[in-house]
């Protein structure tokens, strides 16, 4: 075969060509620091990568879901501990009062400190994390009705607020308002925390603190060891409550710790599928470069001047 002038020339350009395609790739990988720019690239890494993605989408949302679970659960929990903190509160003045040094004065003042902590206990029954009331269920509404004194929910509220957080796994993360606030506080028939609907101490099927309200404004100090013994099953009844959903944190907590974790591993792996190897592309980029000069160095022997002008 007959080699001509231009033969050189072209395998030159051809070799120039590739030199220079591989060069702008490797300045593309440094400049996005993902080593796959195309599925062509590394179709197997693609593929898992693409699995990758999948799997921290879904970790992602698992992850939100526990994290709202573990914020709606905790505002209920919070409201349930200041809930105690106040029917302690009333159990100490409800002591104080049936200690038998007290006078009239007294007690109508120790009325009025137990008709404020009546009304921070219905200020807890409407509780919210972002617009869910905590203690209403799925139904939306406000337990607590502050204008009329009344509860709204007639009866344990409909529906379970529930939270998956992650495959198959649901956490169920409302409290029970109306078994809460109006459920018998004994387990034996008698009263709530507060009265249902507007009751009051005439009316019968009063609330705890209500009561106690009613007795130290009315002087009736004789009913007030009854009045100290219903706080006492009160606190016990919220306790055992808090229990119950301190369980569903703690679940619910651990998996959010989880989902945590695997999403850090999972970045990791996305990173070694991915990700540059800074140190090693800018050392390539260099070599391909010098590669490339060396080339454009040759050719100019090799070639025409006119052509070596050219290019070079």
């Amino acid at each position: 075969m007959r080699v001509t002038q231009t033969m050189p020339e072209t395998q030159l350009l051809a070799n120039l060509d590739n030199l220079m395609t591989s060069i702008l790739a490797s300045q593309q990988e440094l400049a996005t620091g993902t080593s796959i720019q195309a599925p062509s690239d590394n179709p197997v890494g693609t593929a898992l990568y693409l699995t990758i993605q999948r799997a921290q989408a879904w970790n992602g949302q698992w992850s939100a879901s526990a994290q709202a679970a573990s914020g709606f659960m905790g505002a209920a929990d919070q409201a349930m501990t200041q809930l105690t903190q106040i029917l302690q509160s009333a159990h100490a003045i409800a002591v104080a009062a049936n200690s038998g040094s007290v006078n009239p004065a007294d007690l109508s003042a120790q009325a009025s400190q137990v008709g404020e902590l009546v009304q921070q206990a219905e200020t807890l029954a409407n509780t919210q994390y972002g617009d869910q009331y905590v203690f209403a269920g799925t139904s939306g509404q406000a337990p607590w009705n502050q204008a009329t004194g009344q509860w709204n929910l007639t009866a344990s509220p409909p529906g379970q607020v529930v939270f998956e957080i992650s495959s198959g796994v649901v956490v169920a993360g409302s409290v029970d308002g109306y078994a809460l606030f109006q459920g018998s506080v004994n387990g034996a028939g008698g009263p709530g925390i507060l009265s249902p609907n507007g009751a009051s101490p005439a009316a019968g099927n009063v609330g705890v603190l209500q009561q106690l309200e009613s007795d130290l404004a009315s002087g009736n100090t004789a009913n007030l060891g009854s009045d100290i013994q219903l706080l006492e099953d009160a606190i016990a009844h919220v306790s055992a409550m808090q229990a119950d959903l301190g369980a569903r944190m703690q679940r619910a907590q651990s998996v959010s710790a989880m989902l945590g974790q695997l999403g850090v591993e999972l970045t990791k792996q996305a990173a070694q599928v991915d990700s540059t190897n800074m140190p090693q592309m800018v050392a390539q980029l260099t070599n391909q470069q010098a590669v490339y000069q060396a080339a454009l160095d040759i050719g100019a022997k090799m070639l025409m001047p006119t052509l070596a002008s050219l290019i070079g």
